[in-house]
């Protein structure tokens, strides 16, 4: 592959990481928004109005329109950040770690005791966390179309910290849809792990599809068969 053609696949990982991100950070503000007005103040008279944009920066780019739940007493503040924070250091991390399955359901819910505990009551947090882990399960489990004329596999090497922090490799499924579709993405449970994904139920798009043209290197060529 070359540099350009690396690049690109670079560029498309992150905007996909960047789309997702952004997606799931509305969901769970939402959901705080609506706990917000039902169980912390449900004698205020307060309604949801509507959203505004902001913009914050993450390790995968910026998120130029991030729209923010807003109610119409002007008191909901979100907890996901501060008013005038801009960059975000860990959030899109642990999103994107609860999301590929590298998350227990203690630690998903201890993510978002942290996030939410000290600001809301414990059925606040209950209701977050059932919402976020509802939404990881049907992410995880979303059906996939019949056909897709071309899936595209490959792997990109980031820095991912186990007991040390070194290069590994990702393998990315994506289909062929405007700026590109996140088919799946998977972290394997150690080095040169691809036999592990190529049975693994968060990783069998090929046994689902027809008659698709399917793109790979040499080495996920070999790694596969």
């Amino acid at each position: 592959m070359t540099t350009l053609q690396q690049t690109s696949i670079n560029n498309l990982f992150e905007n996909l990481v960047r789309d997702f991100v952004k997606e799931k950070l509305e969901l769970i503000m939402n959901e705080e928004m609506k706990n917000f007005i039902q169980v912390e103040h449900p004698d205020h008279r307060n309604t949801r109005n509507g959203y505004y944009e902001r913009t914050l920066d993450t390790r995968h780019g910026r998120i130029d329109d991030l729209q923010v739940p807003r109610d119409r007493r002007g008191e909901f503040e979100t907890q996901v950040f501060k008013p005038y924070q801009r960059r975000d250091e860990w959030l899109d991390e642990a999103i994107t770690q609860m999301y590929r399955s590298g998350m227990s359901t203690r630690e998903v819910a201890r993510f978002v005791d942290c996030m939410f505990g000290t600001k809301y009551s414990p059925t606040t947090v209950s209701n977050i966390t059932d919402a976020v882990l509802d939404d990881i399960e049907s992410w995880q489990n979303r059906p996939l179309e019949k056909r897709y004329s071309v899936i595209y596999l490959d792997g990109i090497y980031c820095k991912l910290k186990r007991d040390t922090v070194r290069s590994e490799v990702i393998y990315l499924a994506m289909g062929p849809f405007g700026r590109g579709s996140s088919l799946r993405i998977k972290i394997p449970p150690a080095p040169s792990a691809w036999a592990t994904l190529s049975t693994s139920n968060q990783f069998s798009i090929l046994q689902n599809q027809q008659e698709s043209i399917v793109p790979m290197d040499a080495l996920l060529l070999t790694q596969t068969s």
